[in-house]
């Protein structure tokens, strides 16, 4: 099987890190080689900016834009020296987080949604994902999870109101491109979201080994 990029997206809590492992289990299975990668990190200056991005900073607070363009910068790393060199070598990608939480989280805040696009144009360079799967859970049991881990980050720590909005934009976003982008309810246990997975994902290996 060629190279293969795989997204998965959704809310904070909704399992992303867990559901990531696991499809790297699933592609072991066929010993595709792969690898994981996360956003907003990667590497180790993505690393160190995404704790800087995460803390709440009470002296100094990140304004719209500069969070939109920080997001973008450390994509734009992880593209040069995570996702593409591994593409280029055979390797299928699973990245938690991708372009779509920009549009969806960062898109709350920008007035002017065709400044993202030009951006991400410029950014992707035309790389999109193979496949995408959004965990998507109610935003209440989303908070609920999240507190119950522990510590929370400075976006972690928004509204209901605000992973509401963020819920509602992914979706829409969604509705355009159904067919690489697939909707996983993970309201329920984790074991029947990673049998909806696996099915989902052998049927769609199926179709693309060669």
């Amino acid at each position: 099987m060629k190279s293969k990029f795989i997204v998965v997206e959704g809310l904070d809590g909704s399992g992303k890190t867990t559901i990531c492992n696991y499809i790297k289990k699933i592609f072991e299975i066929f010993n595709i080689k792969i690898i994981i990668t996360r956003e907003p990190g990667g590497t180790p200056l993505n690393e160190k900016i995404r704790h800087i991005i995460k803390k709440k900073n009470k002296n100094e607070i990140i304004s719209d834009k500069a969070e939109l363009l920080m997001f973008y910068a450390l994509r734009a790393q992880s593209l040069e020296y995570v996702i593409k060199p591994s593409l280029k070598k055979g390797l299928c990608v699973i990245s938690d987080r991708h372009d779509l939480s920009t549009y969806a989280y960062q898109g709350y805040n920008i007035k002017n949604k065709k400044i993202i696009k030009k951006i991400s144009s410029y950014v992707l360079d035309k790389v999109k994902p193979d496949i995408t799967l959004f965990l998507d859970i109610d935003p209440k049991i989303s908070i609920n999870r999240i507190i119950k881990r522990g510590k929370l980050d400075r976006i972690e720590k928004k509204s209901l109101k605000f992973f509401t909005k963020v819920r509602k934009r992914y979706l829409k976003i969604i509705k355009k491109d159904k067919k690489k982008i697939k909707i996983i309810n993970t309201n329920k246990s984790i074991h029947k979201v990673k049998k909806e997975i696996k099915i989902l994902l052998l049927k769609w290996l199926l179709k693309n080994i060669k």
